[in-house]
């Protein structure tokens, strides 16, 4: 079974919450696929120090921000402000399953 990239982002992070098991009972996957999808997320991010501090917070961005928006930037200060906001959003803004609602 292929994913979307937006599936993905939802098997990484249930598997961050819940674990390989719950997630591949939950998804109807194997847990050797939830193993190289985690693995592969992992692998592609950006931290230069210890690549699998931001892993999710990074892909999460890169979906949400990126993927199938072909959006270009100015320069480097236009694409910082981008992010910038977007966690302003994420941080602040956004509604939080876990606090029942609230931001």
């Amino acid at each position: 079974m292929k994913l979307t990239y937006e599936e993905r982002l939802l098997v990484v992070e249930d598997h961050k919450g819940y674990g390989t098991a719950y997630t591949s009972r939950k998804r109807g996957l194997s847990e050797r696929y939830v193993k190289t999808i985690v693995s592969k997320a992992r692998n592609n991010s950006l931290s230069l120090n210890n690549k699998h501090t931001n892993y999710s917070a990074e892909f999460k961005i890169k979906v949400e921000m990126f993927y199938g928006k072909e959006k270009t930037f100015k320069d480097l200060n236009d694409l910082e402000t981008a992010i910038k906001d977007y966690i302003n959003c994420y941080n602040s803004d956004r509604v939080c399953k876990r606090l029942k609602g609230l931001s």
